[in-house]
């Protein structure tokens, strides 16, 4: 994991503390409004860009493997 997959698991560790559908931790466990909408943001963000590469790698390697298959049947 590198450090800013640890970012964002901290900030999903925050979210659950003070806006998860567990009891908090600590009755003083709290953060404003507007940074809980922040970080939302920033975790859907950082999620989309992960699923995006993911389909751009899948295209990749099925178009490699289309390619190899072409040539193999020359």
């Amino acid at each position: 994991m590198n450090e800013h997959e640890q970012a964002i698991a901290v900030l999903r560790a925050i979210l659950a503390e003070v806006a998860g559908h567990e009891p908090a931790f600590s009755a003083d466990s709290y953060l404003p409004p507007y940074l809980i909408h922040d970080a939302r943001k920033v975790i859907e963000d950082h999620d989309a860009r992960v699923v995006i590469k993911e389909h751009e790698q899948a295209i990749a390697r099925r178009q490699h493997e289309d390619s190899a298959r072409c040539c193999r049947s020359m």
